[in-house]
């Protein structure tokens, strides 16, 4: 006998979080998401083989809330491998994505569906605000212009907005997309890059759509902490995504708008620029002067980067120096009245830079 009852509705909106080890943050995601105004939703978390409690704990979030659903059972493969998984089994007529560490206002996904169908949007996005994790407050927004509150970015804005090695970029937004765009055309996040992915996936969407519409509220708290990949990627993966990039540039064919193809080929020289930066000044943070010197000479070209990071170590070591000699023995009194001021100023100078 056939089943006839009706089949269930499916959700205006599916959000889509992939998780690795995020036990420590991954509690207000959930209750952000699942806190939304726009109550027509499915929550899907993928974990990516975490080893920590992440899984008991989306268990016990889910137990109370029907809409989430939980998939396990993966080895580690990395963020776009699971965010792929993710949207493979999403139902809703939009995607939404949010990291396991970050959260949403109360409002973002009903603001941003309603912007998005009231100006015929496919893919739309949100300002952010970003929080240090041992601050209570937001330090600072992605967008710093506030003249326009809605305004529409093609590919060749993105490119001129999104500079590797800086923050601010917005290959960070988390767009809100409309899901037939992303299964009609076949775009999917690439599997091996855990760094930059996001910047690529939204680049192929809007190679659809033609632009992003930019809503200049913030409704998104991004949180920075030092597992960030997208604050300090390894070098691996920086040269994993010069070579896509590469790849991707190789691909485009003759018709392409000659300014967006400056512009790619100009990433690519910041992505190889920028990982020789780092191959000279991570062994500087170290302490390792003898590996930058080894590797100014296999690459003549990285001077100016080993005279930089040679500068920013010899004021560490100063200032360590001043600090221990300036510092006040337990339960003594101060041997200069004016040290105290005086650490206070380097303490200021140190973190203003």
């Amino acid at each position: 006998m056939s089943d006839l009852s009706p089949k269930p509705k499916p959700p205006r909106v599916s959000v889509v979080m992939a998780v690795y080890n995020g036990q420590a943050y991954i509690g207000r995601a959930i209750e952000s998401v699942l806190a939304q105004t726009e109550r027509s939703l499915e929550l899907i978390i993928v974990d990516d083989g975490s080893r920590d409690g992440t899984v008991e704990i989306v268990e016990e979030f889910a137990q109370t809330d029907p809409r989430m659903r939980l998939i396990t059972g993966q080895a580690r493969q990395g963020p776009g491998h699971a965010r792929n998984t993710g949207i493979d089994n999403a139902s809703g007529e939009w995607i939404a994505l949010i990291d396991s560490d970050d959260w949403y206002t109360s409002d973002r996904l009903q603001v941003l569906i309603n912007t998005a169908e009231a100006e015929g949007a496919d893919l739309v996005a949100d300002n952010q605000l970003f929080v240090f994790s041992e601050e209570a407050k937001p330090h600072r927004l992605l967008l710093k212009d506030q003249r326009n509150k809605l305004f529409r970015v093609n590919q060749v804005g993105l490119l001129e907005n999104d500079v590797i090695g800086r923050v601010g970029n917005y290959g960070l937004l988390k767009p809100l997309i409309r899901r037939e765009l992303i299964t009609t055309n076949q775009i999917r996040y690439i599997d091996s890059l855990r760094f930059g992915e996001d910047f690529l996936f939204l680049l192929d969407c809007m190679d659809v759509s033609g632009s992003i519409l930019i809503l200049n509220e913030p409704h998104y708290y991004y949180r920075v902490h030092g597992d960030s990949i997208s604050i300090s990627p390894e070098i691996g993966q920086l040269r994993l995504l010069l070579e896509t990039q590469n790849r991707y540039l190789d691909a485009l064919g003759p018709g392409t708008d000659p300014e967006f193809l400056r512009l790619m080929r100009l990433r690519a020289r910041q992505t190889h620029n920028y990982i020789r930066y780092r191959c000279v000044a991570e062994p500087l943070k170290k302490g390792d002067v003898m590996a930058a010197l080894r590797q100014v000479a296999a690459d003549p070209g990285t001077t100016i980067f080993a005279v930089k990071g040679g500068f920013r170590l010899a004021r560490r070591m100063l200032l360590s120096l001043w600090s221990k000699l300036t510092t006040r023995p337990s339960g003594g009194p101060d041997r200069n009245p004016g040290n105290s001021r005086a650490r206070k100023a380097i303490g200021a100078a140190r973190f203003s830079k």
